[in-house]
């Protein structure tokens, strides 16, 4: 929920989640499953960006055929290592289960990348991709807005904020940036730059 810029459901999500993932961390006993959560949410919520980092490079290396391993893997190190890493832990999603559901997260963060690199007509074909699957993934939605926006479509990004508002109607330019990982906020300026563009709130 603060990831995605939602209304939180504690007095202190964040914190709350910091020490769950730490007493998670302590019982894992090398579960890269647990591992791979604990260490996206050591770098999401907790900011703990070192230790975050090296629980998700832990738990992919301990199992680099888990689809969820690798989600939190690309998501963690394109916000706070390098965008090679995280792309190449997207694109061996894709190459594992092509047809995955899940893949929505491989194919969202490939979008962020392009956005970041400037092509914006590869992140709005990958965004296209991703809400193919699923409809209902954020991050999916502030990508396609993004890349219209930065195109020069803005009628087109305004209608895609406007379907994206309807489902997550509290959403700010603020919530968002609070939930992203901030090791390298450049990563995620352009995405935000574009919702600006199309109209979002601070």
């Amino acid at each position: 929920r603060h990831t995605m810029g939602w209304p939180p459901l504690t007095e202190d999500d964040v914190g709350l989640c910091s020490r769950v993932a730490h007493r998670a961390l302590q019982r894992a006993q090398g579960d890269a499953e647990i591992m791979g959560r604990c260490g996206i949410a050591l770098l999401q919520a907790g900011r703990d960006y070192d230790s975050g980092v090296a629980v998700l490079r832990a738990a992919a290396a301990a199992n680099p055929n888990s689809l969820p391993i690798l989600a939190m893997a690309g998501a963690g190190t394109l916000h706070c290592g390098e965008v090679e890493e995280a792309e190449a832990h997207f694109r061996r999603m894709l190459d594992l289960a092509p047809l995955d559901p899940d893949n929505r997260f491989s194919l969202t963060g490939l979008a962020m990348i392009e956005i970041i690199r400037g092509d914006y007509r590869q992140a709005l074909a990958l965004a296209g991709h991703s809400l193919a699957i699923n409809m209902h993934f954020d991050p999916t939605h502030w990508m396609l807005v993004a890349a219209h926006a930065h195109l020069g479509h803005i009628d087109e990004a305004r209608q895609r904020l406007a379907i994206w508002r309807a489902m997550a109607p509290s959403v700010t330019l603020a919530r968002i940036r609070r939930g992203q990982p901030a090791m390298k906020p450049e990563r995620i300026g352009p995405v935000l730059e574009g919702l600006r563009l199309a109209g979002l709130a601070e």
